[in-house]
């Protein structure tokens, strides 16, 4: 674990109340939330970025993660996919995306070939075991998203969440340093 890490977690855009609609008012905002909450992690010396690579605000994340490389040089983002196909069945817009960011990243690290029924849980225990923040937009529902905040404050990780309407951030500062 990379003592100044963070992984990015968050829910799928259909899990959102504006969908995969990124000109909402409420998705620029909290656009711009992210990237403040990104530029802010760096400014503290987190230098290593993990991504689970899923569609919404993980790639949004991940976007914003590039953009701070650009500036800054110590700046690296890692991917971490579930599974070799993991884009196969998105829409077209978030597969090309997808691609996007895997060309630009540090580092790929694949987890396992196939999709399997526990591949998604597996993977967001890896992306927490690897990090030691947790930069994620929640909204208090019981999803993917709230196991891996569960998963991240059980091992004593800082957590920052961001919720995707209010924009209320919440700040956990974790144990484990």
């Amino acid at each position: 674990m990379n003592p100044l890490s963070c992984c990015f977690a968050g829910p799928n855009p259909k899990n959102l109340p504006y969908d995969s609609d990124e000109n909402h008012p409420d998705c620029r905002r909290l656009k711009m939330v992210l990237v403040y909450e990104i530029e802010r992690l760096v400014q503290s010396g987190v230098t290593t970025f993990l991504t689970g690579m899923t569609p919404g605000p993980v790639t949004w994340c991940s976007e914003f993660a590039l953009e701070m490389k650009k500036k800054n040089s110590d700046v690296l983002l890692i991917a971490y996919l579930p599974y070799e196909e993991q884009s196969i069945h998105w829409r077209n817009e978030d597969a090309e995306r997808y691609f996007d960011i895997l060309a630009q990243v540090d580092d790929v690290i694949t987890l396992q070939t196939r999709y399997t029924s526990d591949c998604m849980s597996k993977h967001r225990q890896r992306l927490v075991d690897a990090s030691s923040l947790v930069l994620a937009v929640h909204d208090g529902g019981r999803d993917g998203t709230k196991y891996m905040l569960d998963y991240a404050g059980n091992k004593g990780l800082g957590i920052v969440t961001v919720h995707p309407v209010t924009m209320e951030r919440k700040y956990f500062p974790g144990t484990n340093k």
